[in-house]
């Protein structure tokens, strides 16, 4: 217990340490900055589609063999309709319900090769999303409304879909990590924790220990200062509100709250794993650049994808770390532009996988300190 103030002592001085959860907390509100009006919205795509399949239908109503095409683009037409009058009316549950009806229509067309786009699976998500917020009477948001003005279980959602980078947040909280650890080295103070009369084991449990719940804390802290400032500039939102995933080429819907669940998740144990590797560094080199470098290694090997092309590496690829720093991707099952690399790459892989190295990793440093007698 004495040791663990101590730890908590020198965090709490250190005044370095209050830059990261300061940054972390700019980072998750930058897109509170980009409050502005849009030149080109959602509606006036629709208008646009809507002037377009009139001047079709013009062109081609007296042409027999475009009748089965005219009739698809009139009832086209009149769902649009539906959804510009629900506008008009500002009643958000009438857009939905026409906006599904109108993707469904979509669907339909795409299926039966009538019109060419989107995968068929990526409209059938599209669907499947408006079907859940039909269903339970929640009102829709699309990337037309910035995030500066959406309520919180939205404004998260924006956070951690990609618009805020895991490579970046990961990347700063390995900087925090690398910094904790091995001040107490850099200051000479490590000597003194070396001399207590508790359990090399025990003391250094308590060290890791430390360094970790500081480390979540300093996540978690720029979580409710966003949290309250959104809440009062936009409201809470409704937590039910779905996330499409395509996993294994099938939709499932997850509600926010879920969604938010496994994105904290896999902060913890990314946190947790990068504590892991800073430790062992820390017991092995003196030198802090050491520390910070191989703390980050593994986050640039994934963003850079340096060993993609070894033909092995396609097979073990869901059991490396490196596989899960873009988490946020993983969650939903990678996406049309960028799916994921095998389908073996899954919230629950990622969370094995990340524990699994972690504790791997936590053995060594237990060995290589209990052969050095010292820190």
């Amino acid at each position: 217990m004495v040791l663990f103030e101590f730890e908590r002592n020198l965090l709490l001085k250190n005044k370095i340490n209050y830059l990261f959860p300061l940054l972390l907390t700019l980072l998750f509100l930058f897109l509170l900055f980009f409050d502005y009006e849009l030149a080109y919205t959602e509606f006036d795509e629709l208008n646009h589609n809507y002037t377009e399949n009139q001047r079709l239908i013009e062109i081609l109503k007296e042409d027999e063999n475009e009748k089965e095409f005219v009739e698809s683009l009139e009832t086209s037409t009149k769902l649009i309709e539906e959804i510009l009058h629900a506008k008009n009316a500002n009643d958000a549950h009438r857009i939905v319900e026409a906006t599904y009806h109108y993707e469904k229509d979509l669907l339909d067309r795409l299926t039966s090769g009538q019109r060419q786009g989107i995968p068929i699976i990526e409209q059938q998500k599209r669907v499947e999303l408006l079907s859940y917020l039909k269903e339970h009477q929640i009102r829709r948001y699309s990337i037309f409304d910035l995030p500066a003005n959406v309520p919180l279980a939205n404004y998260y959602e924006s956070i951690f879909s990609g618009m805020i980078s895991s490579f970046l947040i990961l990347c700063i909280s390995a900087l925090f990590l690398s910094s904790i650890i091995s001040y107490e080295k850099r200051k000479r103070v490590i000597p003194l924790v070396n001399l207590l009369p508790d359990s090399i084991l025990k003391k250094h449990a308590i060290r890791f220990f430390s360094y970790f719940s500081a480390t979540v804390l300093c996540m978690i802290f720029p979580l409710i200062v966003v949290s309250v400032i959104i809440v009062m500039k936009n409201g809470l939102g409704d937590f039910r509100y779905p996330v499409g995933t395509i996993i294994d080429q099938e939709i499932r819907i997850l509600p926010m709250y879920v969604y938010l669940l496994q994105t904290f998740l896999f902060l913890v144990f990314w946190l947790l794993f990068l504590t892991t590797i800073s430790f062992l560094l820390s017991a092995l080199f003196e030198h802090y650049l050491v520390n910070l470098l191989g703390t980050l290694l593994c986050l640039f090997l994934a963003e850079y994808r340096l060993f993609s092309s070894i033909g092995f590496m396609e097979e073990i690829r869901h059991y490396l770390p490196t596989s899960y720093v873009d988490f946020q991707h993983v969650i939903i099952g990678g996406d049309l532009f960028e799916p994921l690399a095998s389908g073996k790459i899954t919230f629950t892989n990622g969370i094995l996988t990340l524990s699994t190295w972690s504790a791997l990793l936590l053995v060594i440093c237990i060995v290589v300190i209990r052969r050095k007698k010292c820190y």
